[in-house]
């Protein structure tokens, strides 16, 4: 993979930490609907637009249609190997490859502006790729980068070294709460590493499955640049509550846990 586009030293990565986060102060608050759907109450100062609540179908990519399926840029495609009771809200009928209707609008149109969740490639191609069947004991799997996504240095090695998250600052991430990584708060899609199925909509209080928090308090994490993946260009900021890159013990906290102890707050 190619080195990180500012430097491929940990000082350098170090050093963007004050410009890549956003909102270090949450002093007043203004309300922004999350793709339409929900209300997401965001710090005035944390540099994350809200400029609207609609919610509009996906513009489908050159050479698909947009419109109920079956849609034939969705012909060939192998069955999800599990399925949700109404398949309908997915593109293509199909969960791993998100839902139909994006926001374009708000806090969650901002953050997928100049998304394309296949990159260029047909949905067959994309999930031949990216998806793999023999995974989890045959149950299938993203087939997500090594060293925890993130990018390597000309000699191989995650580019990663620990960093600390101030009180008041910003973070969010795509997902449940069960996972370990999160990004400085209205971070584009494209940056971050992420699939399309991150943003299935799970728990109807978290549309899009967003999560947005304030650190409560000064908690050490493992930041470093995101290699691209999923057609995506990655080359954002990634902070992992532990990582094998940064030589974290095990057992490793994870979001909830972090929640569970007040080191961070919900925001929506």
């Amino acid at each position: 993979m190619k080195p990180f586009r500012w430097c491929a030293s940990l000082a350098a990565v170090a050093g963007l930490t004050s410009s890549l986060l956003l909102g270090s102060a949450v002093s007043s608050t203004a309300s922004a609907a999350v793709g339409g759907e929900a209300a997401v109450t965001v710090s005035a100062r944390s540099g994350i637009p809200a400029t609207g609540t609609g919610v509009e179908r996906a513009k489908p990519q050159a050479g698909q249609q947009d419109r109920p399926g079956p849609w034939p840029v969705c012909l060939g495609l192998l069955p999800p190997p599990y399925a949700y009771a109404d398949s309908s809200r997915f593109f293509c009928d199909d969960w791993r490859l998100g839902p139909t209707k994006l926001p374009t609008r708000g806090v969650l149109g901002a953050i997928l502006n100049g998304y394309h969740r296949f990159g260029g490639l047909t949905p067959k191609e994309f999930l031949n790729k990216w998806w793999d069947p023999a995974a989890a004991f045959g149950r299938g799997n993203w087939r997500y980068p090594d060293y925890d996504g993130y990018e390597l240095d000309t000699t191989g090695n995650p580019i990663a070294r620990h960093l600390t998250l101030h009180q008041g600052q910003l973070v969010d991430r795509f997902g449940n709460e069960f996972g370990r990584f999160l990004s400085p708060a209205g971070a584009r899609y494209g940056e971050r590493g992420l699939p399309p199925s991150n943003l299935d909509t799970v728990d109807p209080s978290y549309p899009y499955d967003y999560h947005l928090y304030r650190v409560n308090r000064d908690v050490v994490v493992c930041a470093g640049p995101i290699a691209p993946t999923f057609e995506q260009p990655g080359n954002g900021v990634q902070y992992v509550t532990s990582s094998d890159a940064c030589g974290d013990p095990t057992p490793r906290p994870n979001v909830a846990a972090l929640v569970a102890d007040r080191t961070l707050v919900r925001l929506n």
